[in-house]
């Protein structure tokens, strides 16, 4: 092993068990007699909050926690009861994901829920990695919406109005890629486009030539 600086990843047996990562430094003889410390794994609650919490709400959750160094993902059990718990979290820097897909609150007509935040504390979780420490560790908190927007606007080339492109719209911005979410046309009189119904979150839009615009655009 070459002098520097390293992580090693401690794993408990088990499927589905996340590692430890330990930084160690490695001199030019070696690295001796190195005493390893893993503190307790964590349980972490989820909260969900509504935004009409008098009413039923239902709708499957997926959750995976990853390292932010090397984009692992580990699965963990569907968020399905009534007070989930994440178990076995090894304290360190961390990524949540959490989805949900036909999400909804059982009012009349049922209306969508999209996950319009989540926080660790004071840590913002959707928008980045979060350290869970030894011990404390606040819940995850999940905020559900059922407010949608929108993206409307004009396209130009070089200052003229441009009706030949078309808008692909794409989610999560911090990511190369991502799943294309819409792709709409330019009306031809005022080069305008309108993008309906859009969950909260970031993203990021992609322009194309109609005449050139791949058939899986990232």
């Amino acid at each position: 092993i070459a002098p520097g600086h390293y992580a090693v990843a401690i794993s408990r047996e088990g499927k589905g068990k996340l590692p430890y990562f330990m930084p160690v430094d490695v001199g030019k003889t070696g690295l001796a007699d190195a005493e390893l410390r893993v503190p307790p794994y964590q349980n972490i609650p989820v909260l969900v909050k509504l935004p009409h919490p008098d009413l039923p709400w239902e709708g499957p959750f997926s959750a995976a926690i990853r390292t932010w160094s090397t984009m692992t993902n580990y699965a963990l059990p569907p968020l399905e009861d009534a007070a989930p718990v994440l178990v076995g979290v090894p304290p360190g820097l961390w990524r949540f994901e959490v989805s949900g897909r036909k999400l909804r609150q059982l009012s009349q007509p049922p209306r969508e829920l999209y996950i319009a935040a989540m926080r660790f504390g004071t840590q913002d979780a959707l928008g980045g990695p979060v350290v869970v420490a030894e011990g404390g560790n606040p819940p995850l908190e999940i905020t559900l919406t059922d407010e949608v927007g929108h993206i409307s606007g004009t396209v130009s080339e070089e200052g003229r109005p441009e009706s030949r492109m078309v808008i692909v719209l794409v989610q999560a911005a911090d990511r190369e890629e991502g799943p294309v979410l819409h792709v709409v046309g330019i009306d031809a009189e005022e080069s305008s486009f309108t993008l309906k119904d859009l969950p909260p979150g970031d993203y990021r839009l992609a322009v194309f030539d109609v005449f050139a615009m791949p058939a899986n655009p990232k």
